[in-house]
């Protein structure tokens, strides 16, 4: 720049500046890939597994059964053409698999080939495995479920095959608890919850992976019953380990117990024992949970194929049954000392074939019933084949059973509800806002089964608990009307008997518990209220026990004198207080008041019979 004037190498200086400045602000940034929801499933961990199955399938020429494989493996299969062959996939020239035989001579196994002589129509579908259009649809308010109730269940809805002792993609059979026989759904199940609550919990990753804990915690379904992470990350750890070590140690067992039976030492008999608990193994193994979509019925598998291996080994000490009833809040009000008593009762009424009665007992023991179908008779709920009992004769000739019998014909329709007793369902239902909220008001929750009316006619009734807290009495036989103090300041069945909601044992609450409620604490502290149920209970059962023998000698007496409507109509109300607080299973405590004005009323009539009738 020599030569030129001072303003002249400023202007150029300038230019410079400028033209560099121009060139930066026309360059364009480097390219930053956007991710898509479909490349983010093709890559994630399970979703790459369903995204290219297709193409795993497709790319192996010496298989036969290529298009069959094609009917689960390919989205245009699935949703476009169920009559798709492997021939509308291939392009021309290529080779693939039409048949296969067994050389007569060597043994081996050939194979037969065709050479595609034509581009098949979608040959351009080749890589198009189980992509978004499985699932989805796109409609007019965007993108939905094309089977809102069989998104999953299309393919990893199969059953699982008892006979043989097989099945793949059976999850929800597991999940449905499809046992040898009978059913033994999962809480979650019961409870309407299908697959994609739990796998695609985080919607937006589309792995499918099991919802985190921590993502299942914020989830107003879950947080329902589940009080943390923690607890949850435990109960599934548990169920896993518990279900892994059980099915080593059993296939351990099967394996020493196939040896033998390949030595051909073994009878046919004894290799159906092994078989059968193979299959039950297998079952578990092919739902690939580890337990954790059902826990109480991988352990009913479990011990059912440990008891038939003892039998096959003749083992003469059982092996100690798995017990995973420890691991969850409902999987606890199974198995606690009144919650089991609920959850299995329809189990052992249908299971009594010599009782006419069956029809009326699952009118409230079974969630079926109470719930779904009022309707529903005992025969709804039997496999084909089973016999079971229709009504009894009463003119029995020696030695012909008074029962009259019959046989189903088919499966009922509530099969799989077999063993649904009084379950979850009975009291909740799942609110739209995602909470599993109470079916009943407060009175009918508990009150739906437990506050039918005491019969004071024939001094009789079971469920009688609702009405002996409302202190229900009777005009026509002289008894007043006494309502609990707790019933007539509004406290429901539950404010006591599920004040520890997290345990769901119907357990009434102890003293410590009602001391530290707000709602007790005006009136009660520990010592006191722990004090009074005490002296409660124990001044009723002296009461009666005091009453049973004169109740007894009456009873004897009308027994003599039947023509004796007097003797007879004071025994039966004397006996019907008693009947009444003993149904009522609180042996005073739901209304304190009400039992001794009975007991006094029992005591006085009893008084009026044995000065009439010695």
């Amino acid at each position: 720049m020599r030569g030129m004037s001072k303003v002249s190498k400023i202007v150029v200086c300038l230019i410079g500046i400028l033209l560099v400045a121009s060139l930066m602000a026309m360059a364009k940034p480097a390219p930053v890939k956007v991710y898509s929801i479909s490349e983010d499933i093709q890559n994630s961990p399970l979703g790459a597994r369903h995204w290219n199955i297709f193409r795993f399938s497709y790319y192996n020429p010496e298989d036969p059964e290529q298009t069959h494989c094609m009917a689960c493996h390919s989205a245009v299969k699935i949703v476009d053409d169920p009559d798709a062959t492997i021939q509308d996939f291939v392009r021309a020239g290529d080779k693939y698999c039409i048949g296969e035989y067994e050389d007569p001579v060597t043994g081996e196994t050939i194979f037969e080939f065709a050479t595609a002589t034509e581009t098949g129509k979608y040959a351009d579908n080749d890589f198009e495995g189980i992509t978004c259009r499985v699932c989805h649809v796109l409609d007019k308010t965007g993108i939905a479920l094309r089977r809102p109730d069989n998104t999953c269940t299309l393919c990893h809805g199969r059953s699982f095959n008892w006979a043989r002792g097989s099945g793949k993609h059976v999850e929800q059979a597991f999940y449905e608890g499809q046992g040898d026989g009978y059913w033994d759904p999962s809480v979650h199940f019961t409870l309407g919850m299908k697959c994609e609550d739990c796998h695609i919990m985080n919607s937006v990753k589309h792995d499918y992976e099991v919802a985190d804990p921590a993502d299942m915690i914020k989830d107003a379904r879950c947080l329902n019953c589940h009080y943390s992470a923690e607890e949850i990350a435990q109960m599934i750890e548990t169920t896993q380990t518990r279900v892994v070590a059980a099915l080593d140690g059993i296939n351990r067992r099967i394996a020493a117990a196939e040896k033998l039976i390949a030595g051909g030492k073994v009878s046919e008999a004894d290799q159906k024992l092994v078989s059968a608990a193979k299959a039950r193994a297998t079952f578990i193994i092919n739902d690939f949970s580890e337990g954790a979509h059902n826990p109480q019925f991988a352990a009913k598998l479990i011990n059912e194929a440990n008891a038939l291996l003892d039998k096959f080994e003749r083992k003469a000490t059982p092996t100690p049954a798995l017990d995973l009833s420890d691991l969850s809040v409902y999987s606890q009000a199974q198995v606690s000392r009144l919650g089991n008593r609920h959850w299995d009762m329809l189990e052992r009424t249908i299971f009594n074939p010599a009782d006419p009665a069956q029809d009326g007992c699952i009118k409230c023991h079974s969630a079926v019933a109470i719930v779904d179908d009022p309707n529903a008779k005992v025969a709804d709920f039997l496999p084909k084949g089973t016999e079971y009992c229709i009504g009894e004769l009463e003119d029995v000739p020696a030695g012909q059973s008074p029962f009259i019998m019959s046989v189903t014909t088919r499966d009922g329709k509530y099969l799989k509800n077999r063993i649904e007793g009084i379950t979850c369902r009975v009291c909740h239902v799942l609110s739209p806002d995602g909470h599993i909220a109470l079916r009943r008001n407060d009175e009918m929750t508990c009150g739906i089964c437990h506050g039918r009316t005491f019969n004071w006619n024939t001094g009789s009734g079971k469920h009688v608990e609702l009405a002996f807290t409302q202190g229900q009495g009777s005009a026509a036989h002289g008894v007043k009307d006494m309502p609990s103090y707790h019933y007539q300041m509004g406290f429901a069945c539950q404010d006591c008997h599920f004040m520890d909601n997290t345990k769901h044992d119907y357990e009434a609450a102890t003293p410590e518990q009602i001391a530290a409620n707000p709602a007790c604490s005006p009136c009660h502290d520990a010592k006191s209220i722990g004090a009074l149920i005490e002296s409660v209970k124990k001044e009723t059962t002296a009461a009666i026990a005091k009453l049973q023998p004169r109740l007894e000698k009456a009873k004897a007496y009308v027994d003599k004198n039947p023509a004796n409507a007097e003797a007879k109509q004071l025994y039966t109300q004397a006996k019907a207080g008693v009947t009444f607080i003993e149904n009522d299973f609180s042996h005073g405590v739901h209304n304190p008041q009400f039992a001794a004005y009975l007991l006094d009323r029992s005591n006085d009539l009893l008084d009026q019979f044995e000065k009439k009738f010695k």
